[in-house]
């Protein structure tokens, strides 16, 4: 996260001194929020946090449904991805991403602004070459230079 928020000053304030002690280095965010980010984070994480990952069923398909429909509109066929590092940005609930990294053999970061990066960093995080962000992908561009 790039800019501050509310579970971020909560997370400060229970474990602030610790973190001064035991990271010295360490600097919180203090940039502002992309326009909009803010409100797709109140109100878009809310919804997912009622979710959680079943491996038999993804939305109305059967997870093997999902990642036949996934893999045709990638075009994975044509486009392998084996041995790359691919970025996903809206990762949800991590299912697809999983998914890439285990069958496409494929290195995945996946990047989300909303808490159900929880819900995946609770079932794949595990996973050795799946790495889970929770943050700004507009902001963490911009300060790279890539926008």
């Amino acid at each position: 996260m790039v800019f501050k928020t509310g579970f971020m000053n909560t997370f400060l304030g229970l474990y602030g001194n610790r973190l001064k002690e035991e990271f010295p280095d360490f600097l919180p965010a203090e940039d502002r929020a992309m326009p909009g980010e803010e409100d797709v984070l109140r109100t878009f994480s809310s919804e997912w946090l009622s979710y959680d990952w079943n491996n038999k069923v993804y939305w109305n398909l059967t997870a093997k449904e999902m990642f036949k429909c996934m893999r045709f509109l990638i075009d994975l066929e044509n486009r392998p991805v084996k041995d790359q590092l691919v970025l996903e940005v809206g990762i949800g609930i991590g299912g697809i991403a999983d998914y890439m990294a285990k069958h496409e053999k494929c290195e995945l970061v996946g990047f989300d602004l909303g808490y159900s990066v929880d819900v995946a960093y609770k079932h794949f995080s595990k996973q050795k070459f799946l790495h889970i962000v929770q943050a700004s992908v507009f902001s963490f561009a911009i300060q790279r230079g890539n926008i």
